[in-house]
């Protein structure tokens, strides 16, 4: 479906701050004809997964459904002797995104179920393989915090679910020479891709002092309504450009479609 997109491109020199960990975004936005600043205000740190090894064994053998969650799930689940355990398992695997699922299949993993159009946890959740779950076993592999919307509503449809989280999220310490530097960049939009992520630019805007006049100026790229309701007490709505979901390609394509809204400031 890639090659019917129209040959759009963004705005001449368009100044975008992907605010995210990872940077594969800026690649796609250059190619557009934007620039892009990468400078995360998140970082995500490995943890002990939150059960033992041997309960971890003991979930993978008798689970129907092992369901990851996110990238960083993957790649801090497929880690050591958790990894080696996960690619020898029965269960089958699933995964909320394309990405999750591109990262499971690196590790040699089969994907037996995935979202079609949004990449989250409803639409996981309303396929039809997890319609009817009473007496299925289920693990999910997570970080701390975050919704329990996959594990509560498994629980509420008959499944016995155990959840092992292997990561953290946490604001990153962005010191004041890179803001420094972002500022003399001055970026026209801001990418924003979960809501924990816009808490901790919330922090770092108010630790530096950013003035309201710069933060209403802003036009903010976000992955979701979910994350656009809980941002739009701090910004406008017409400087809110919602995408379809995280992935590089549908954030692009959101600039892609406003990019009329984007030459005009």
């Amino acid at each position: 479906m890639r090659e019917n997109r129209p040959k759009q491109r963004l705005p001449n020199e368009l100044r975008i701050w992907v605010s995210r960990p990872s940077d594969t975004l800026c690649k796609k936005i250059v190619e557009q004809g934007g620039t892009a600043y990468h400078l995360p205000v998140l970082k995500i740190e490995p943890i002990v997964p939150s059960i033992s090894f041997i309960s971890f064994v003991n979930c993978l053998s008798a689970s129907d459904w092992l369901i990851f969650v996110s990238v960083n799930a993957v790649q801090n689940a497929m880690y050591g002797q958790l990894g080696q355990v996960i690619k020898k398992m029965v269960a089958r695997v699933a995964a909320v995104g394309p990405a999750t699922a591109s990262a499971l299949e690196k590790y040699g993993i089969a994907v037996s179920a995935r979202p079609v159009l949004n990449f989250n946890s409803e639409e996981l959740l309303a396929l039809p393989v997890f319609q009817q779950l009473k007496g299925c076993q289920i693990g999910i592999v997570s970080g701390e915090g975050g919704r329990n919307l996959l594990e509560s509503t498994c629980r509420e449809r008959g499944a016995s679910v155990s959840v092992i989280r292997v990561y953290r999220r946490s604001c990153a310490d962005v010191s004041y020479k890179n803001w420094q530097a972002l500022c003399t960049y001055a970026p026209q939009v801001v990418v924003v891709t979960s809501v924990d992520l816009f808490h901790c630019l919330l922090h770092v805007i108010n630790r530096y002092k950013y003035s309201s006049s710069q933060l209403t100026g802003l036009t903010w790229l976000v992955a979701s309504e979910r994350i656009a309701q809980a941002m739009r007490q701090y910004c406008c709505e017409e400087k809110l450009i919602i995408a379809n979901n995280a992935t590089n390609d549908a954030l692009i394509d959101a600039l892609l479609c406003q990019r009329v809204k984007l030459r005009r400031g």
